[in-house]
């Protein structure tokens, strides 16, 4: 069994909900004999429990926004997950208003794509 902590490595926060999975070395999932993943999330105080998990195996957190990590089994492991640092180049903004024309009820949308200086700077494109 193997019990730990996921938490953000800058802040100490406990990430909740991320994602253990029992892997292979090369972070390829365990499936049980019933051909499900192996794995759990952690609770609110960042806290997960594994009881799949033995001597030899390896063990994948993954948080939304954060870089995952793989360790070799131990009773208890801490995962300190580094923030994701990656930008974007644009944008896609989808707007949608419901409006009436002579007792017709319509549904206008407009679509927009905005480049990240322009989003950045405040600007508007259309």
């Amino acid at each position: 069994m193997n019990r730990g902590e996921v938490y953000d490595a800058k802040t100490g926060e406990a990430l909740i909900g991320a994602t253990i999975l029992l892997t292979l070395k090369d972070g390829t999932p365990v499936k049980n004999s019933a051909g499900f993943v192996v794995g759990t999330i952690t609770d609110v105080n960042g806290n997960y429990t594994l009881a799949s998990a033995t001597e030899g195996s390896f063990i994948k957190a993954s948080y939304v926004g954060y870089n995952s990590m793989i360790q070799e089994w131990d009773n208890e492991l801490g995962f300190a997950l580094t923030e994701r640092t990656q930008g974007i180049d644009e944008v896609v903004i989808v707007a949608k208003k419901p409006s009436k024309n002579n007792g017709l009820k319509l549904l206008g949308l407009v679509l927009a794509t905005i480049g990240i200086k322009k989003l950045l700077s405040g600007g508007s494109n259309g």
